[in-house]
């Protein structure tokens, strides 16, 4: 009996065992299988992670070349005058005395769309008269260069002088000032307008040249072609420095615009 008893408890004992080993086996391969869906799982999200950041990137690099394209067009229209990136594309109108003679060439490669009327010995009413066929047959640039006080400038007065701008309408003007003559007053006449009008600008020809005898001919009034040359970019120069907003400005009108 107490065999049988024995028997009896051992092969109980060899079933609960054999149940626990299955039961080790099978639960920790449960558990490993648990394990690898969750790591699958995650290196799924782990993927899209990254996917969706490396998309994000890429759309901010997009965002940042179309905000800086953006920025450079804008850069560029705000560097303009009247829609002209430089003096050189302007279409200018110049009327003027033998110093303009003197000066054409040097003036036409500068401004190649410009138009200059010069004739030696003109004097301001002649000029006059010119700048208003001009402007009557529509034929006046969107600046206007004057050289027209040389020639008998003892004589000539302020209301000649306003004429002249009046006849531009508004359009900027740009008066040179006279080199090489004993009177001050016709010089002294286009700056007293350049006080009183916002669209009158001095050309300060005899201020400049008085530093460079070497750019002066003989009879001491008329540029030879290096000063022609000097006295077309003195006047490229000042319609710059007019008309065309500078770095800081530029940088200004960028900041308010962009500002975060």
């Amino acid at each position: 009996m107490k065999n049988k008893v024995f028997r009896l408890i051992s092969a109980l004992m060899i079933v609960i065992c054999i149940i626990g080993a299955y039961g080790v086996v099978f639960g920790s391969s449960r558990v490993k299988a648990a394990q690898r869906r969750i790591e699958r799982e995650i290196l799924r999200e782990q993927r899209r992670i990254e996917a969706e950041r490396q998309a994000a990137l890429e759309e901010q690099a997009r965002l940042r070349a179309e905000r800086e394209a953006q920025r450079q067009r804008y850069i560029e229209e705000i560097s303009c005058w009247n829609g002209y990136k430089t003096p050189s594309d302007i279409l200018i109108t110049g009327v003027g005395d033998s110093v303009m003679v003197s000066c054409y060439d040097a003036l036409c490669q500068k401004f190649p769309n410009g138009y200059f009327d010069a004739k030696f010995g003109r004097r301001i009413a002649a000029g006059t008269s010119v700048l208003k066929n001009l402007a009557d047959s529509g034929s006046l640039g969107d600046v206007v260069f004057l050289s027209l006080i040389t020639n008998y400038s003892a004589d000539i007065t302020k209301d000649q002088v306003e004429e002249l701008v009046k006849i531009c309408d508004g359009r900027p003007v740009f008066f040179t000032t006279a080199y090489g003559i004993n009177n001050q007053s016709s010089n002294n006449i286009v700056y007293e307008l350049a006080e009183e009008y916002d669209n009158v600008y001095i050309v300060n020809w005899r201020e400049y040249a008085s530093g460079h005898p070497e750019w002066i001919l003989e009879d001491g009034l008329h540029p030879n072609k290096e000063g022609a040359r000097a006295y077309a970019q003195l006047l490229y120069d000042r319609i710059y420095e007019e008309l065309f907003p500078t770095r800081e400005e530029i940088d200004k009108m960028v900041e308010d615009k962009y500002a975060d």
